[in-house]
């Protein structure tokens, strides 16, 4: 592997060096009712009080960690918290018990909006980037000038957002991963 293309919520090792393309926040599906469903954007803090629905701690273990572990800070313990299999059991179990989910936009995108609401998550350190990855001691010119070539392209096509256009905050996404590998699919970009 030369490059590729991955999201992920967790850092990368030693070996490889990363370009942040785009950071993107979760949405949060909450039922209609909810004090929170008629913002824009919420916080944990704010869904405290209320139920959390995760997917699987095997679907993407540095994201589960990382939500399990503000959770834990909240003082949100392990009997609030819901496991689900994919979004639609995710917005079905909204309505059904009045939890919070936790999606990236284009799952939430997909589900029936039947009963809930969406909003912006807005908290450090958890939202999903996408990198464009190479090998750290990969020392090619080409590859060098592809990864220039490839964030300039995407700079003029109005596709590079390091930092949320979704949110006011100025947190850059790359500053806030934890150390630790991304648990992403790799797609070849070259």
């Amino acid at each position: 592997m030369t490059m590729s293309v991955l999201g992920t919520s967790g850092g990368f090792d030693t070996f490889l060096t990363s370009t942040l393309l785009r950071c993107t926040p979760f949405t949060v599906v909450l039922p209609e009712g909810h004090g929170c469903a008629k913002s824009q954007f919420t916080s944990l803090e704010h869904l405290k009080s209320t139920p959390w629905i995760f997917f699987e701690r095997h679907v993407h273990p540095a994201l589960y960690d990382a939500f399990r572990d503000r959770a834990r800070g909240l003082g949100i313990g392990q009997e609030r918290i819901h496991h689900v299999a994919d979004a639609e059991e995710a917005c079905e179990m909204v309505r059904r018990i009045g939890a919070a989910a936790f999606l990236s936009p284009r799952g939430a995108a997909n589900v029936s909006t039947d009963g809930v609401a969406f909003c912006t998550l807005r908290e450090d350190g958890l939202s999903l980037g996408t990198h464009l990855v190479a090998r750290a001691e990969n020392g090619s010119k080409l590859v060098s000038e592809f990864v220039r070539n490839f964030v300039k392209r995407l700079k003029q096509a109005g596709l590079y957002e390091p930092v949320s256009s979704e949110t006011e905050s100025d947190v850059h996404c790359a500053g806030l991963m934890p150390a630790s590998k991304p648990s992403s699919t790799f797609a070849r970009a070259t």
